[in-house]
């Protein structure tokens, strides 16, 4: 298996080995510069969200054409109903209790 961004620095890998010809430090600096953004790629990967925006937790049928449902948006917890009328706000509800030790 290739590592993330692989195929971003072959244009680099083979700009390295063409400038071969023209000096020892030409392909040092090419491989530092390739080195370099492999790195930045890296921690801009990691620094996304591991979590969607919003994420339905739960939900139930009310009938063929409504229910609940319970949604996480923002760190919070809303109560939703849903039907043919459209989507309305029930209320909001605490967050769940962090298990012990948890920080």
């Amino acid at each position: 298996m290739r590592p993330p961004g692989a195929a971003a620095l072959a244009p680099l890998a083979a700009l390295a080995c063409s400038c071969a010809g023209a000096g020892e430090a030409a392909p040092v600096l090419v491989l530092a510069a390739a080195g370099a953004a492999a790195s930045w790629a890296l921690r801009r990967r990691r620094a996304l969200p591991a979590e969607p925006p919003v994420r339905i937790e739960g939900r139930a049928a009310l009938g063929r054409e409504a229910g609940v449902a319970l949604v996480r948006a923002g760190g919070e917890r809303i109560l939703v109903g849903f039907g043919r009328d459209g989507v309305r706000r029930l209320g909001r509800l605490p967050a769940p209790p962090r298990p012990e030790g948890d920080p």
